[in-house]
């Protein structure tokens, strides 16, 4: 029960700093994590080129360069947004467009070592690129779930009443969602626990908001209510459907934005 308390407050703590501070240490968070994955990479690589027996004039040529492919890499990352996505979306479309980034990142690497004839192994750079969009891919859904145990953690903590366990639907994905849940989460899940989401765009479907899964549009939630056992109690961003669309009047909203 300690080591539950601690993490409760330490979330709490941690949600109390600025925005734009939270923002900088997820990055560097993140950056350092990126960091070590590449790193792991071209270790694997190499070693795997040469059968565990390295040169050492080999190993001295690489290192020679390694910031510059690092940087490569990560630089990539950022133009692209992935350190901005990661915190909010967690589905195989969006690994797989990391993955897509990562052999983008992968063929610079191995464009400048050749017009700067740095003279790197073209095999180990190969085969650091694809270590590394697996190891960048392990890191984001161990970051997924550890969030998700803290998230879990600090419910228990502040609510053993048991209100945590209500099973709770919200319908629409968007930013009105993000914003309650957010709130939800840093009142220890006082609405309940936030299971699933509706939303009719056509692109939302099947992605996640904040590890929350969006299963379906509106006209779903019947069959939702019925055989999931969820209750929309929240409902945000109604659009065009209004608040009671195909749902029987069984809505409860608690917080309309």
């Amino acid at each position: 029960m300690k080591n539950v308390q601690g993490v409760s407050k330490a979330s709490s703590l941690y949600a109390r700093l600025p925005l734009h501070f939270r923002r900088m240490f997820r990055v560097g968070i993140l950056l350092f994590a990126n960091s070590l994955c590449l790193l792991a990479a071209f270790y694997i690589s190499l070693n795997l080129r040469f059968d565990w027996k390295v040169p050492p004039f080999v190993t001295q040529e690489l290192l020679r360069y390694l910031h510059w492919f690092l940087l490569t890499y990560l630089g990539t990352m950022l133009v692209f947004r992935q350190y901005r996505l990661l915190w909010r979306y967690a589905t195989g479309r969006e690994l797989l467009i990391q993955a897509v980034i990562l052999l983008l990142a992968g063929g610079l690497t191995l464009l400048i070592n050749g017009v700067f004839a740095w003279g790197a192994s073209r095999a180990v750079l190969v085969g650091a690129c694809l270590f590394t969009i697996g190891l960048v891919t392990a890191n984001r859904l161990f970051a997924r779930s550890v969030r998700s145990r803290m998230n879990y953690l600090e419910a228990v903590t502040k609510h053993p009443d048991g209100r945590k366990s209500l099973p709770v639907m919200i319908v629409g994905a968007g930013e009105a969602t993000s914003f309650i849940l957010t709130q939800n989460r840093r009142a220890g899940s006082q609405y309940g626990q936030m299971l699933a989401l509706v939303d009719d765009a056509p692109e939302k479907q099947n992605m996640r908001v904040q590890n929350v899964p969006v299963m379906g549009r509106i006209k779903d939630v019947p069959a939702l209510v019925t055989h999931e056992q969820l209750r929309p109690h929240l409902c945000a961003g109604y659009g065009r459907a209004g608040p009671h669309h195909e749902t029987g009047g069984k809505t409860d909203p608690l917080l309309r934005l």
